[in-house]
């Protein structure tokens, strides 16, 4: 486990709104990626992309830059136009 992760367990076991937090954070830089390469699979713009989904530029940026709560919705979306299966999983958490 690197020092940054042990970090973030220790300050997640001492605090339920940071574990939350950094969570969701860890879900929306996830998805980022993943929606990112999808688009850049499709060779398409931000733009058209956007527009694809249903959403402005300026909230696909955001979801791509992990900085906005993505919801299922938007990637339900995402995976139809994708032409994707959208697939949840449960890992076990990195935390010893």
């Amino acid at each position: 486990m690197s020092a940054t992760s042990e970090l973030i367990a220790k300050l997640s076991a001492k605090d339920p709104e940071f574990a939350a937090e950094s969570q969701q954070a860890s879900i929306n830089l996830d998805a980022s990626v993943l929606v990112e390469q999808l688009r850049e699979d499709m060779k398409l713009s931000q733009s058209e992309f956007a527009e694809r989904i249903g959403k402005s530029t300026s909230e696909l940026i955001n979801i791509e830059e992990g900085e906005t709560d993505i919801s299922e919705k938007t990637l339900v979306d995402v995976a139809t136009v994708a032409n994707k299966a959208l697939v949840f999983d449960f890992d076990p958490m990195d935390i010893d």
